[in-house]
């Protein structure tokens, strides 16, 4: 008895699975007399008699079946089928191995016959690829029953990729000689897996670095909210010592008698509150706790000397705050990462540097006039006198 993978007593449907002529076998795509002269040739191969294989008992047959990892998926799928909530996934795995099993059954059967007819070369590459049988057998079948004309070179199968390369291929059947060639596809270069693994992992990578950009903007941008409103807490209490509220070494100590030198000590102290809370600190003795309190604003000042702190400090603390405010929207629109937010700063140190080295004195200006200039204007003065 002829076993399912015995194609010496087979016949041309059975090779490719069945379906004939009008079916669903490789050979549909037959014309008749294509068909007929296929059955000729199996006729001629299968004149020897053949032996049937030793009979198996029931027991070896079901201990066969059951060392099928088809068969395993089939009887998960029908005892999941009955469940009150079967497992789609598990029915589609079973579906995808049936369909596969199918597929790589006719591929061995078409590449066993081809090997019969002394087509190794064909047979290795339906082995390689089941999905290109019916092609190929179509093909060899074809130039096999034509006359002995000269026949143009056949395509067969898509588009392939060398995985190591990236070079982009065809396989050429040339019906003549019955050999099949590769062909690459001149120009055409695709990623290998390695390359796209490659290029995953520094997307990836480049991900994480645009979002550490974006956490740090973030701080960035809240150390900009807290200059804003120390801005606005040292012009008020600047307000309120026009309006007469009492500062000085000893008046700090005195108690206050007026509306003004209550709100202007409470700012005072607000300040340095937020500036304890912006830093991680031990426990402070009475004497670090003043010193903290007072360095946001020193209350040992008064009258004149505390307006021209105040407005030195206000000056100071705007261009902070406008650099972090410029810095934080720059990180946070998501457009740059860390590291090239890293590598812009240090390009602007090292101008920095060239420019604090310059001798601005050499050219009659003074020092006022010099710390009056931002560091582009600067920059531009010393590009204008080496232009």
């Amino acid at each position: 008895m002829a076993g399912p993978y015995d194609i010496r007593n087979a016949t041309p449907e059975r090779v490719v699975g069945g379906g004939g002529v009008t079916g669903n076998g490789l050979l549909s795509n037959l014309n008749p007399d294509e068909m007929r002269r296929l059955e000729q040739l199996y006729q001629q191969q299968n004149s020897e008699p053949t032996q049937d294989p030793e009979k198996k008992n029931i027991f070896q047959k079901i201990g066969s079946r059951l060392s099928d990892p088809t068969v395993l998926a089939g009887l998960a799928a029908a005892f999941d089928s009955v469940t009150a909530t079967p497992n789609a996934g598990l029915q589609k795995r079973y579906s995808d191995m049936v369909t596969l099993d199918k597929l790589q059954k006719q591929g061995n059967q078409t590449s066993e016959y081809l090997r019969s007819q002394g087509q190794d070369e064909i047979a290795a590459m339906v082995e390689a690829n089941p999905s290109m049988a019916q092609e190929l057998l179509k093909a060899y079948a074809t130039n096999k029953f034509k006359a002995a004309d000269t026949y143009s070179s056949k395509i067969v199968g898509s588009v392939q990729v060398d995985p190591e390369s990236g070079q982009q291929y065809v396989i050429e059947f040339d019906p003549n000689t019955n050999t099949s060639v590769r062909k690459d596809i001149e120009g055409a270069i695709s990623q290998t897996p390695f390359a796209k693994i490659e290029m995953e992992a520094d997307a990836a990578a480049k991900q994480a670095d645009r979002q550490a950009a974006q956490e740090y903007g973030q701080e960035l941008f809240g150390t900009f909210n807290y200059i804003d409103k120390n801005i606005d807490n040292l012009q008020r209490i600047g307000d309120l010592s026009s309006e007469g509220a009492r500062t000085g070494f000893f008046t700090k100590y005195l108690p206050a008698f007026d509306e003004n030198t209550v709100e202007l000590r409470q700012i005072a102290n607000k300040m340095g509150i937020d500036i304890i809370n912006s830093a991680t600190f031990g426990a402070l003795s009475a004497t670090e706790l003043r010193l903290a309190l007072s360095t946001a604003f020193d209350q040992n000042l008064s009258g004149q000397s505390l307006q021209d702190y105040v407005g030195r400090k206000v000056k100071a603390q705007r261009k902070l705050r406008n650099e972090l405010l410029d810095q934080s929207r720059t990180l946070m629109s998501g457009r740059m990462t860390l590291s090239e937010f890293a590598d812009d700063i240090a390009k602007q140190d090292a101008e920095a540097r060239e420019i604090a080295s310059y001798d601005f004195a050499s050219d009659g200006v003074t020092q006022m006039q010099w710390d009056s200039m931002n560091l582009n204007q600067r920059k531009a003065y010393i590009q204008a006198g080496q232009d």
